[in-house]
């Protein structure tokens, strides 16, 4: 038989009557309450006054050069809409319109596209660009009652097949530049001014 006597409960809630918790006392945390939430440790102020101190060296990153850039920032916009129009607007907003005017113009691009390739004859043509501080071409094509602009990154006969479709049956009157030598004689009319020009020289 056994000397001990009978086993007695150990109260568990004690320390937690006694507002004890693992974050002002020895406890783990395993004996925090569900409802105990993390008691973060408070710093005391220093005084001091938030960002850079009185004397410490001023930090800052000049800015790139305008012709230097690959793109050109927002800002731009924003300080061109200030100066012009007395218009106070951030360059996220600018970011946001620029979005907003892509999706309700999309309609109206759309629709010059589908006049363009169902015209009887169009006139092209393209010149150089710059997108995004790289080299491009602004394509140009004048349908029946649209004109379309377009910038793309080459000047090739994919690029003018492209806009026009791949049954396009019009005349295509545009100068004698390559991208336009696999159209049939029926359907390549070269610009008279051309024309006229190489005849003057």
């Amino acid at each position: 038989m056994s000397n001990q006597g009978p086993l007695t409960s150990v109260d568990f809630s004690a320390p937690r009557r006694l507002g004890m918790n693992s974050g002002n006392s020895s406890l783990p945390p395993s004996s925090d309450g569900p409802g105990q939430q993390p008691v973060k440790p408070t710093k005391g102020k220093s005084g001091k006054k938030r960002g850079g101190q009185f004397g410490h060296p001023k930090r800052t990153r000049p800015l790139i050069p305008t012709e230097d850039c690959d793109r050109v920032d927002q800002r731009i916009i924003a300080t061109l809409l200030q100066d012009l129009f007395g218009l106070q607007i951030s360059d996220g907003q600018i970011s946001r319109l620029q979005s907003i005017g892509r999706k309700a113009m999309q309609a109206g691009y759309d629709e010059i596209v589908v006049d363009v390739r169902n015209s009887a004859a169009v006139n092209m043509d393209e010149t150089g660009w710059r997108e995004n501080g790289r080299k491009a071409w602004l394509w140009t094509v004048v349908g029946r009652l649209g004109t379309l602009f377009a910038v793309r990154t080459s000047r090739s006969r994919a690029m003018a097949t492209d806009l026009l479709g791949e049954k396009f049956n019009g005349i295509v009157v545009s100068d004698r530049y390559s991208a336009y030598s696999h159209l049939e004689d029926h359907c390549h009319q070269f610009c008279w001014a051309h024309l006229l020009r190489a005849r003057e020289n």
